[in-house]
């Protein structure tokens, strides 16, 4: 057998393995059940490729990402037909067309959705083949504690069984400890080889901004920062807002999010990759499969909710192997709703119940009957839940519960996806074109028969409304809406794609009473995902190397120092010494104003900008004309945070040095009656659990919460040493006696 470098080189084209691709590919050649982790970009699907393309037999990979699918095929297509896909975007034939390579020995890889595994015919037809590997590609999806849970990724065990894998090889770019064990118990992988690569990623500086005004701090990174970039938003309203505001700053940039159509994403996309676009604005549906390696810059303009996702994000930088910037804007105001978000994101048992009543109540499904169709969970099946008090994301958590249980069936949406099947036998639509139909049908009718001939006869086959449009030269639009009067007139049955996800009823309907639920899973994942809150919260106030807490999250315990992050480009003092200057300095300034003035001028001006306006106003006028706007915005931004610079309406005004000093004491008074009054309480605790106090909690969590006045859950529990069982014992009476002391003063 040629050794796996030849094979690289002739199969793939590339002259060496990048970092672990190739024990993972001896891993998987000698037989042992293999999970891998690499992060994105790292080269994973080789590893599953490459045993594939040299084995007797053929082999599967279970993916989810439809698009991904499709281009990893095209890839490997290239020079010959190698692999195919079978999945939720195909008609029948497409489908029946694949397995018949498959029947013939004619591809290498198969790739399949999850979805379609559960399928019993499905599975009888592959049955009929002898398989080499099956490989599990985004695996994190099989666990709950993972950021993506995909209940029907729990089926691959059984199917894997159906079909006679003995050993099973996982992949994912992403997973903590926990999730990989959790991965490995799913897949029942005896004894597995773990392989975590690659994390370390030395071409990117990390760094955690407090901006006070988002927008001017992120046009100023972009100016002072190689492009193109990504600028991550949490909403689709708040990317819009922030690619309009760069737009007039002059920024060739556009926004992206799933409420687009899927023609203008792929615009959108392709206007990016060919540099058309500097920037790019988009929630976390932009990224996945972005083939892009010289992405300079990757700012979060809102907090992630989990540093998987955080690290997925800005794993799309630097591919290039050059120093790429990265740049978190931290907000409390982030973390806050983030907070509301999670707890009030998943349903209760009798929530739950209300869920499928109401699904049921709106198809009008008797007890004891079935209803085959989907609902759309459209905006005006969100507004009759919203009457009910249950909002989108306590909706999409029930229905994923009342899946997960067995009662329904969640149908994700397919973007483009037009299918056509014939009403008619072929006789009677020929005399329903020639001698009934009106032109606008006709015409449209014999193109269909000329694109599709006479497959929507026997089944639903996709369309491209498009093309029929573009050979009429007809608005598509036009052609839509005569192909739904065809669907009325009982012509043709016509499909339009899913615009929302969808759900569809799989058992009878039953009492909602009867219902089988156990929503311990969903108390544990608001647990988890509160978790997770914390973990971004550490990442985001670390004072060590930033790519070292996240090796040590992923479980690579390097004690690592990337030596280009913001903390430490600081260690040795030099940062936290220039910056404690213009602290001191800016604070001069301030003392020294003679009327108000925005943060934004104030910092243009002491950098020596706009003299005419602001010269009179500001004394200092120019006194940092060496250092840049985002350097005097940190420090800003830390006057701000420590109480030393207050804004009125908007605007700083002059302070007087008395006042600072007699805050300054006035806070410390503070402190040291709300750490006495937590010592009584803390003593009252141990003696109600009858337990020392040092297992309650120790002094210096106790200082810290006197400092910080947590006003909320997730700020108590973000406090080293508050864990969550020290919560369970006395948190909520803490966050009273710190809100009562705090109101009192």
């Amino acid at each position: 057998m040629k050794n796996l470098e030849q094979i690289l080189r002739e199969y793939f084209g590339f002259e060496k393995f990048r970092e672990g691709q190739k024990e993972i590919i001896e891993s998987i050649i000698l037989g042992y059940p293999t999970l891998a982790i690499l992060p994105t970009g790292g080269g994973k699907s080789l590893c599953y490729q490459l045993p594939a393309m040299i084995a007797e037999k053929p082999s599967i990979v279970i993916s989810p990402m439809i698009s991904l699918m499709k281009d990893q095929v095209d890839k490997l297509n290239k020079t010959k037909l190698q692999a195919a896909f079978v999945n939720s975007s195909q008609s029948f034939r497409e489908s029946e067309a694949v397995l018949r390579l498959v029947a013939e020995n004619k591809i290498k890889l198969l790739y399949l959705s999850p979805e379609k595994i559960t399928s019993p015919n499905f599975l009888r037809r592959l049955k009929e083949t002898k398989w080499e590997y099956l490989f599990v590609d985004e695996a994190h999806c099989i666990s709950e504690w993972g950021h993506n849970f995909r209940p029907s990724y729990r089926k691959i065990y059984d199917f894997a069984k159906e079909l006679g894998f003995e050993v099973i090889s996982a992949f994912t770019a992403t997973a903590t400890p926990e999730v990989r064990r959790d991965i490995a118990f799913q897949l029942r992988m005896d004894n597995p080889k773990i392989f975590v690569r690659g994390f370390e990623r030395p071409n990117l500086a990390l760094k955690v901004l407090k901006p006070h005004d988002k927008k001017s701090k992120l046009a100023a990174i972009l100016r002072s920062n190689k492009l193109p970039a990504i600028v991550y938003c949490s909403t689709r309203k708040e990317t819009e807002e922030v690619a309009d505001f760069l737009r007039l700053q002059g920024f060739a940039v556009n926004h992206y999010h799933a409420g687009l159509s899927s023609e203008l994403r792929k615009m959108i996309q392709e206007d990016f990759l060919s540099d058309k676009l500097e920037v790019i604005v988009a929630t976390n549906a932009f990224g996945m499969g972005i083939d892009k390696n010289d992405i300079r810059a990757i700012i979060h303009y809102n907090i992630p909710a989990s540093l998987e996702h955080y690290y997925q994000e800005i794993g799309r930088a630097g591919r290039d192997g050059k120093r790429s910037e990265i740049f978190l804007f931290y907000s409390k105001r982030d973390f806050a709703v983030h907070e509301y978000l999670i707890e009030n994101s998943f349903p209760d048992e009798n929530e739950i119940r209300t869920v499928y009543n109401g699904i049921a109540d709106y198809m009008r499904v008797a007890l004891g009957s079935s209803y085959d169709e989907m609902l759309p969970i459209d905006k005006q099946v969100l507004k009759y839940f919203e009457t009910k008090n249950i909002g989108r994301a306590k909706l999409e958590n029930a229905l994923k519960a009342l899946e997960q249980s067995d009662y329904l069936k969640i149908v994700q949406p397919n973007a483009g996806d037009y299918k056509i099947q014939y009403l008619l036998s072929p006789p009677d639509l020929k005399i329903y074109i020639r001698n009934i139909a009106k032109k606008e049908y006709s015409e449209i009718l014999v193109q269909l028969a000329r694109i599709y001939k006479a497959e929507p006869f026997s089944s639903a086959v996709k369309i491209s409304p498009y093309k029929v449009a573009n050979q009429l030269s007809l608005n598509p639009n036009y052609v839509i809406e005569k192909l739904r009067e065809l669907d009325v007139k009982g012509i043709l049955k016509f499909e339009e794609p899913l615009e929302f996800i969808a759900v569809r009823l799989t058992t009878t309907r039953v009492r909602a009473v009867d219902l089988q639920i156990d929503n311990e899973s969903n108390e544990k994942l608001i647990e988890r995902a509160l978790e997770k809150l914390k973990t971004i919260r550490d990442y985001a106030q670390t004072e060590s190397c930033r790519m070292d807490f996240i090796l040590k999250y992923f479980g690579e315990e390097k004690n690592y120092r990337c030596g280009i992050c913001d903390n430490c480009a600081g260690e040795g003092g030099s940062k936290n010494k220039i910056t404690g200057y213009l602290e001191d300095i800016i604070l001069q300034a301030v003392y020294n104003l003679k009327g108000e003035i925005k943060p934004s001028d104030f910092m243009r001006a002491l950098i020596g900008k706009d003299e005419m306006l602001w010269k009179s106003v500001v004394p200092d006028f120019g006194i940092l004309e060496n250092y840049s706007l985002i350097e005097l915005d940190e420090a800003f931004e830390n006057l701000l945070e420590s109480g030393k610079i207050k804004l009125r309406d908007g605007k700083i005004h002059a302070i007087a040095r008395e006042e600072t000093a007699q805050k300054k004491n006035s806070d410390y008074e503070t402190e040291l009656r709300l750490y006495n009054k937590l010592v009584e309480l803390r003593k009252e605790t141990a003696k109600k659990f009858n337990q020392p106090v040092y297992m309650i909690c120790s002094d210096e969590t106790l200082r810290a919460i006197a400092k910080s006045k947590p006003q909320s859950q997730f700020e108590l529990l973000a406090i080293k040493g508050f864990t969550r069982t020290v919560y369970n014992k006395f948190g909520e009476d803490v966050l009273e006696l710190v809100r009562r002391l705090t109101n009192e003063d």
